[in-house]
């Protein structure tokens, strides 16, 4: 066999099997190694909106002064019970979710004088259950919070509500009544929107 047909031989076999080597899949890169778990740490966050009228307390300050005490509990509790025993970590979380329903309640409590501030009234009672109307103080809402049964109301002076009496007609007056009633509901929702929002950014 000369040279000749040497090379047309090879050549044949190279074409023969050029379509097995094109169906052959591609080399696969090596699998990624999965990446660790991201560290967020707790942020505290400490806020405040100035209403422009100094006398009416804004829902949304207010909420932002909500979460600010919020945050402070958490990021300061967080770390301290890493690697706690099942039980420390369960009076922990108890304890928390104590504090975040009495700051809530608080919020709801002061949603209602949001409201008697835009119609001018900056004084006020506090009534829990049964007993008599108090002057109205950030303490005695406060230790009243703590209790989540316990029932309280805001409501103004007897001065005041006489005034809102003459001030509005029957109709007028069912309205501000009712704005009142609505004042704590609504805090609650402008907190538990910022709060949601410090959930999904795993700020909490």
């Amino acid at each position: 066999m000369n040279l000749k047909a040497i090379g047309i031989a090879l050549v044949a076999a190279f074409v023969a099997a050029a379509p097995a080597w094109a169906r052959q899949d591609p080399p696969k890169p090596p699998p990624a190694e999965p990446a660790g778990k991201t560290k967020l740490p707790s942020t505290v966050e400490f806020s405040f909106v100035v209403p422009v009228l100094h006398d009416v307390l804004d829902p949304v300050g207010l909420a932002r002064f909500q979460l600010s005490l919020e945050s402070l509990l958490h990021g300061t509790l967080d770390d301290s019970v890493r690697g706690a025993p099942a039980f420390v970590k369960g009076s922990f979380f108890a304890g928390v979710l104590l504090l975040d329903r009495t700051v809530a309640k608080m919020g709801h409590e002061y949603g209602h004088i949001a409201v008697f501030n835009r119609a001018g009234y900056q004084d006020f009672l506090l009534t829990v259950g049964r007993q008599s109307p108090e002057p109205l103080t950030f303490s005695e809402v406060f230790i009243n919070s703590l209790v989540p049964q316990r029932h309280m109301a805001v409501q103004l002076e007897e001065d005041d509500a006489q005034d809102a009496m003459s001030r509005y007609s029957p109709r007028e007056f069912a309205e501000f009544t009712a704005l009142s009633y609505a004042g704590g509901l609504n805090q609650e929702q402008v907190h538990l929107n910022l709060y949601r929002e410090r959930v999904l950014r795993r700020q909490f």
